[in-house]
């Protein structure tokens, strides 16, 4: 990392360069080798059990909840945006529901073969307001994830925003077929609208 190479994949190919096994005070003809990308990887999610409190969550449990936090407060600043930009509050709202395939090319991270779109990406989701164009959320997700992984938590927030300003905004959703599943139409019924 301190040599401008973040990524751990960048670890397969800088294993063998004279410099970095004279760093490590390693021989230069490598025995042993440096770590491999694979192993570098895994570091960020290492942590041993006996080094946790009894009581404590979980490390990686509590790095999602953080992540969680942030894309909430991500979404939540732009609804706020648009709510405040409008003279009125809107009446009604269509909120358009997609995800979008953005393909990597080499070895990302997260990144991975998805068969429907018969490529390597990342399958980003988006919520935009259809009249305006407006982005209401948007969060980067793996490529093999499901069309309506995290859709529910995200649309639920931005509802509750949209009624605490009108209560009486009438809020259709246009998606395609991958949020064709229960927890999604169960979800847009919870205040006893459709």
């Amino acid at each position: 990392m301190l040599a401008g190479c973040p990524d751990g994949n960048d670890a397969d190919r800088l294993r063998h360069d004279a410099l970095f096994p004279l760093l490590a005070a390693v021989p230069p003809d490598g025995e042993p080798a440096l770590a491999s990308g694979s192993t570098l990887a895994r570091f960020p999610y290492a942590y041993p059990r006996r080094g946790q409190r009894q009581g404590q969550p979980e490390v990686l449990l509590v790095r999602r909840a953080a992540q969680r936090e942030r894309r909430q407060r991500r979404h939540d600043f732009l609804a706020d945006r648009f709510l405040r930009t409008r003279v009125t509050p809107p009446t009604e709202i269509i909120l358009e529901v997609d995800a979008t395939d953005d393909p990597s090319h080499g070895h990302q991270a997260l990144s991975g073969y998805h068969g429907c779109y018969g490529q390597h990406h990342y399958l980003p989701r988006w919520v935009f307001d259809g009249a305006s164009g407006f982005p209401w959320a948007c969060w980067l997700r793996h490529g093999t994830a499901h069309p309506s992984q995290g859709a529910v938590d995200v649309l639920r927030r931005v509802v509750q925003k949209l009624r605490a300003v009108g209560p009486e905004v009438v809020i259709n959703g246009r998606a395609d077929s991958g949020l064709a599943v229960p927890a999604v139409y169960d979800s847009g019924q919870q205040d006893g609208r459709r």
